[in-house]
């Protein structure tokens, strides 16, 4: 079984370095997709909306995939759209997910239209809710420049994100959902609402902290993603 990993908006694939390092029992590879703007490779592929940055996304974990091979995706934030989407996507074509890890994400069909934004004068408090330029603010100006371009680079294919939501004899099969109890992005969102996406939410694990929790939970993060790929694969 195979394991690809999407990041979060402005992310880097080594930020989730401790799931491919980690040990499973039945998965045999982790692959840590870098998205565009990263390295020279996928600055080749650099998508002009969301829609085909899923098709490029989807085309990279097909192109992995030996015949009916089993496969998990993760995706933290930004990554578990990705995760989601790229998921749909594969299945229109009958390769289907085992499982889909959705991590510090509320369910696409509550994404309102504008919601996201590449103005950095909203984008930047925006990230700040969310804890997310905690470590940019005491670098040095020549790195903020080098990381700016590509953070609002990810949130200017946010803003052409328009959520996919299947009838319901196409919903995807089971999702793991995995959160931080304070992450105000999630505050006031009905998670149950996954269902309009999957047919089943297999567990909904709840952590202490907020939108990056996991950064204090690599272990146990990479232990659930064990024990749920464990189990038997379920007939979508």
């Amino acid at each position: 079984m195979k394991l690809f990993c999407f990041p979060h908006a402005g992310g880097f694939s080594n930020h989730y370095a401790f799931i491919k390092k980690a040990d499973y029992d039945c998965i045999d590879s982790v692959y840590l997709y870098e998205y565009y703007g990263r390295n020279k490779i996928i600055d080749k592929n650099k998508p002009g909306s969301f829609k085909e940055f899923i098709e490029i996304t989807a085309d990279y974990v097909s192109s992995k995939l030996k015949d009916n091979e089993d496969y998990v995706l993760f995706g933290h934030s930004m990554g578990a759209f990705v995760a989601y989407e790229t998921a749909l996507k594969l299945s229109s074509f009958n390769v289907k997910p085992n499982v889909v890890f959705l991590s510090g994400q509320r369910p696409p069909c509550t994404v309102e239209d504008g919601y996201y934004s590449s103005d950095p004068k909203v984008a930047l408090p925006f990230l700040s809710k969310l804890g997310g330029m905690e470590s940019l603010k005491n670098t040095d100006p020549a790195v903020q420049r080098f990381f700016m371009p590509i953070i609002l680079g990810d949130l200017k294919l946010l803003e052409t994100y328009k959520p996919s939501v299947p009838d319901k004899s196409h919903l995807l099969g089971d999702c793991v959902l995995l959160h931080g109890d304070k992450d105000v992005e999630l505050e006031g969102r009905n998670m149950k609402l996954w269902t309009k996406h999957f047919k089943n939410i297999r567990s909904d694990y709840v952590f202490d902290g907020g939108h990056f929790y996991l950064n204090n939970y690599k272990e146990q993060i990479t232990t659930i993603i064990n024990n749920e790929t464990s189990r038997r694969k379920y007939d979508f």
